[in-house]
C-alpha cells in the first residue's frame, strides 16, 4: 500500500513489483489519517510505503484503541529525513513490525541505501540501534561523503555532500545541460547533506540547497522542524532561512496549528519552546508566522521556495 504519487520512482517500481509478482496493491487516492487504520485493518495490508510527512501525522495522532492488524509486515519511509523519536514512536505503535528508513535517488536508479535485517543478523541489530540510519548501500553502488566546495573527502561523523557511483545511474537530464551533475571523478552529486559512522551506516541530514547559514554555521531546516513537530499544537511546519546583513541569514519558522490550538497558541509560544531545545545558532532569530495552509509539490512534500518568497514579498 502507497499514497505516493507515480512522480516517485519508488512507486513506479512498486507497481512494477506487484505486476512480476503477482502482489495486490491497495489504491488509495491519498494519505488520510482517519481512514488509513480502517483501510490496513480491512484490506490486510502487509507492506505500507509512507512519506516523512505521513509518519509525522501518524506519530502526532497515535494509533487508535482496538485496532487489529496482526498481517502488516513492514513499514518504509522514504523521501527525506526522520527522526530517531518518530521511528522509536513507529516502532510502538507497530509492535513487531519492521520499520525502517530507505535512502533511493532516481538519478541514481533509484533504491540505493537500506538495511537488510532479514538477509544479516549484524544488519538487524544495527536496524534497532541506529532507527535514524538508512542503512548502508546496496550492492553495486559505492558512496562517499565530501566537502561541497572543496571537493575534499571526509571521514565518520563529518556532514558534507552524499556522492554515489553505480552502473545505474543517469547519464544526463533531457534537454538540458548537465555538465554539473558529476565530480570530475564521475560521482554523481545528490545535493544531500549525509554523514556515515564506524559501522558504514549512512545518515540523511537534509537537502543541501535547504541549508541555512548562519554566521559561519550550516544549519540544518529537518532539524528544527522535527523540533517544531513534536509541540502538541503544531499540524505543519516549514523552515527557512531570511537574508540577514550581518548574520548571513535567520532561520523562520512558518508553521500551521491544530485546530484546537488556534485561540491558545501564539508564535512567541512557539518559539520559546525551541530555543528551550536546541543550540544557541539554531534559535529561530527571523520569529515564528503562524498560516492557514502550506503549499505542497505533487509528491507531498513542502515547497519551501514558495513559502520564502512570500515571506520575503511580506505576504506571510
Amino acid at each position: 500500500m502507497t499514497f505516493i504519487s507515480l512522480y516517485w520512482i519508488s512507486t513506479v517500481g512498486l507497481f512494477l513489483n506487484c505486476v512480476f509478482f503477482k502482489n495486490c496493491r491497495v489504491i488509495y487516492p491519498k494519505f488520510d489519517i482517519d481512514a488509513f487504520w480502517d483501510v490496513i485493518e480491512k484490506s490486510r495490508v502487509k507492506f505500507i510505503l509512507l512519506t516523512p510527512s505521513d509518519v509525522r501525522k501518524l506519530c502526532t495522532r497515535g494509533r487508535p484503541e482496538k485496532v487489529n492488524i496482526p498481517h502488516l509486515v513492514q513499514i518504509i519511509t522514504t523521501g527525506g529525513p526522520v527522526t530517531k523519536e518518530q521511528i522509536l514512536e513507529m516502532r510502538q505503535m507497530f509492535p513487531g513490525v519492521c520499520i525502517m528508513s530507505v535512502y533511493g535517488i532516481t538519478e541514481a536508479g533509484g533504491y540505493c541505501m537500506s538495511f537488510k535485517p532479514n538477509a544479516y543478523p549484524d544488519e538487524r541489530r544495527l536496524l534497532l540501534e541506529k532507527p535514524e540510519s538508512c542503512g548502508k548501500p546496496k550492492e553495486g553502488v559505492s558512496c562517499k561523503v565530501v566537502d561541497s566546495e572543496t571537493g575534499e573527502i571526509l571521514g565518520p561523523h563529518q556532514k558534507g555532500e552524499l556522492r554515489i557511483k553505480t552502473d545505474f545511474q543517469m547519464s544526463g537530464y533531457y534537454n538540458m545541460d548537465s555538465s554539473t551533475c558529476w565530480d570530475a571523478d564521475g560521482w554523481l552529486k545528490t545535493g544531500e547533506v549525509s554523514y556515515y559512522d564506524e559501522d558504514n551506516c549512512f545518515f540523511i541530514v537534509d537537502r543541501l540547497k535547504d541549508m541555512l547559514k548562519f554566521r559561519s554555521w550550516y544549519l540544518a531546516p529537518a532539524k528544527i522542524e522535527g523540533i517544531l513537530l513534536a509541540h502538541p499544537a503544531v499540524d505543519v511546519a516549514v523552515v527557512v532561512g531570511l537574508p540577514h546583513p550581518e548574520d548571513g541569514e535567520h532561520p523562520v519558522a512558518v508553521v500551521v496549528l491544530k485546530a484546537h490550538a488556534v485561540e491558545t497558541i501564539t508564535g512567541e509560544d512557539i518559539q520559546d519552546y525551541v530555543e528551550q531545545r536546541v543550540e544557541d545558532h539554531y534559535k529561530l532569530r527571523g520569529g515564528v508566522r503562524i498560516v492557514d495552509y502550506i503549499p505542497v509539490t505533487s509528491s507531498g512534500k513542502n515547497r519551501r521556495a514558495v513559502v520564502r518568497d512570500s515571506l520575503l514579498r511580506d505576504e506571510i
